[in-house]
């Protein structure tokens, strides 16, 4: 520990780049509790205390690095805090009440969503996550509590949506009912709300038992054979799902530009995948027909869309698919069914897992 300079600051930050290191933390020797955290993206100036309660509290004071105060004055504003601390006083908690006077639970979301969906965030939600939450917030959630003043925010009024969407689904129930479980600890560590706690989640709503459902060959034929009646895209949609088992909101995005339709291969980016990591899926002969016979007449970058906006009606075309056929199954039971085929066939667990682009534990 020593007297902390900018010069320091630059020089630990350097070798933190160059060592491939995530943070560091440099203490001051003048000032007790003062800390800069440095990392790629600059560092940041904090004072560590405890507040009247014993518990250790963490203040952020301002960024060093991209200059935001010098360092001199992050040690003036640092010894200026300690000094209301050894008067009882709570630095952390007092900004934190300010900030949440005349706060909504709408507004609250969205600062979550924000920082959720940041691409600099460590914790940042996967593409599929990102979807789904939104659709709950914007759909379930908001319309019922968003106006409701986050300091008034009870168990109570938390759950109130959740029994009203229980009454439709008790799956979507249990999907809100992690969202707002994943929200309320989101406020409870940034100190939004405090003493709001969720009840167990089975309780409430338990979670959908796992789907065992996979179309043997002939369901997957009478998929094939109903979907003649649709549109062309639509049809050839529902195919390249059943011909390359992949997510179906990947294949309902599919763009012009991923394809390489002579050498049979379909690279979906990171942004649209679930892990994050770029896919290469291999297409056979019949998947290369299906999107060779819609190239001529598309304008437009997504391959099954007829206008520049990207296609959302999968579930619209799952209906008419199962009205013709009969229900009992959905576009994610066939992704699982070509794991069951390929071991079926002899094809290694793991191979089937890569093509599907899951995670392989034992690489």
């Amino acid at each position: 520990m020593q007297r902390l300079t900018k010069r320091q600051i630059m020089a630990e930050r350097d070798a933190l780049v160059a060592a491939g290191e995530r943070q560091r933390v440099l203490w001051d020797s003048d000032v007790k509790g003062l800390g800069v955290r440095l990392t790629k993206a600059g560092a940041l100036a904090f004072l560590d205390y405890r507040d009247a309660t014993r518990a250790r509290r963490r203040l952020a004071i301002g960024k060093v690095l991209p200059p935001e105060l010098t360092v001199e004055q992050a040690r003036a504003k640092a010894a200026a805090y300690r000094v209301d601390v050894r008067a009882g006083k709570d630095p952390l908690g007092e900004r934190r009440k300010s900030k949440v006077v005349g706060m909504t639970v709408e507004q609250a979301l969205r600062d979550w969503i924000a920082a959720r969906t940041n691409p600099k965030s460590d914790r940042r939600w996967s593409p599929v996550t990102e979807r789904e939450y939104r659709r709950i917030i914007e759909k379930d959630i908001i319309p019922a509590i968003g106006q409701l003043a986050l300091a008034a925010v009870t168990r109570q009024a938390l759950m109130a949506p959740i029994s009203a969407i229980a009454k439709r689904s008790s799956s979507m129930a249990a999907a809100t009912f992690r969202v707002l479980g994943s929200f309320v600890r989101h406020c409870d560590a940034m100190g939004l709300i405090e003493g709001v706690t969720m009840p167990t989640a089975k309780v409430v709503a338990s979670p959908p038992k796992p789907r065992t459902r996979r179309p043997d060959d002939g369901r997957l034929i009478d998929i094939w054979r109903a979907t003649d009646a649709l549109r062309p895209r639509s049809r050839a949609l529902a195919r390249l799902i059943i011909l390359t088992a992949q997510r179906r909101r990947s294949v309902e995005l599919m763009d012009w530009s991923e394809l390489d339709l002579e050498a049979g291969r379909w690279t979906i980016p990171a942004s649209k995948m679930k892990a994050r990591r770029e896919h290469e899926v291999a297409l056979t002969e019949f998947a290369v027909r299906e999107l060779k016979a819609l190239r001529a007449p598309s304008r437009h970058r997504y391959v099954f869309s007829d206008t520049p906006k990207p296609p959302d009606r999968l579930n619209r075309i799952l209906k008419i698919l199962q009205q013709a056929i009969g229900g009992g199954w959905s576009w994610h039971d066939i992704r699982r069914a070509m794991l069951t085929w390929a071991v079926a066939n002899g094809h290694p667990r793991e191979f089937a897992k890569a093509a599907l682009a899951h995670s392989i534990k034992d690489r």
